[in-house]
């Protein structure tokens, strides 16, 4: 089976697009770099913006014209858990225009189809075709700020254990990446306890930065 992965909005969502591309691999399965010569394309989607809801419709109708071979679409992500929380679809559709075959999976179970029902418990070894690496640290946010819809896509606040962070940064070291950016929804607001102590998210740095010296780490808020 060969899936075709494209991403839309912030750099957590591209995390999570090559989480896919991993568990894809490891399923056997191929990931093709042509939407044409794809069975499934896979579209990790973004609603904060009309733009980034436009422009899921718009790729999902090129595919409908210039690929004969895709037999399915799975909107996976936040647009796909917005139109499932709101009960969208004939909307979707209606919009959408072209008939093709949709499935939609939300965030909590954007893997499901791959066989992981989470990421707090996958690790990331490598990423496609670039120099620099993200690190998902958490997800999601309990401010519920009256301007913002990510909370209600994204859920509530789950933060990566520290030894999982360590460990996805050690194989993306071993596979020679020395820039390392942490990505969340609110990674300021990471918290974990362990055995030995509670960590935030200047203790989670300077963890990572004493046990890789030669690393360069970013924040993207």
């Amino acid at each position: 089976m060969n899936y075709f992965i494209r991403t839309f909005g912030c750099k957590t969502n591209q995390y999570e697009s090559e989480l896919m591309k991993e568990l894809v691999a490891q399923k056997g399965d191929n990931v093709v770099d042509n939407y044409c010569d794809t069975d499934i394309v896979v579209i990790n989607s973004c609603c904060v913006t009309q733009t980034a809801e436009r422009d899921v419709y718009k790729f999902i109708r090129r595919v409908f014209r210039e690929s004969k071979k895709t037999k399915e679409i799975y909107l996976v992500g936040c647009y796909a858990e917005y139109i499932k929380k709101h009960n969208l679809y004939k909307n979707f559709f209606s919009r959408l225009v072209v008939n093709i075959p949709v499935k939609f999976f939300g965030n909590k179970e954007k893997y499901r189809f791959l066989g992981c029902v989470s990421d707090e418990i996958c690790i990331i070894k490598k990423f496609f075709g670039v120099q620099r690496a993200y690190v998902k640290i958490q997800d999601g946010c309990n401010n519920y700020c009256s301007y913002c819809i990510v909370p209600y896509l994204r859920n509530n606040l789950v933060n990566k254990p520290v030894d999982f962070v360590l460990k996805e940064i050690e194989n993306l070291v071993k596979n020679n990446f020395v820039e390392i950016y942490f990505v969340g929804t609110n990674i300021g607001k990471y918290t974990y306890k362990d055995a030995e102590k509670v960590y935030d998210f200047i203790d989670l740095s300077e963890k990572v930065l004493t046990e890789f010296q030669k690393l360069f780490c970013f924040i993207l808020l």
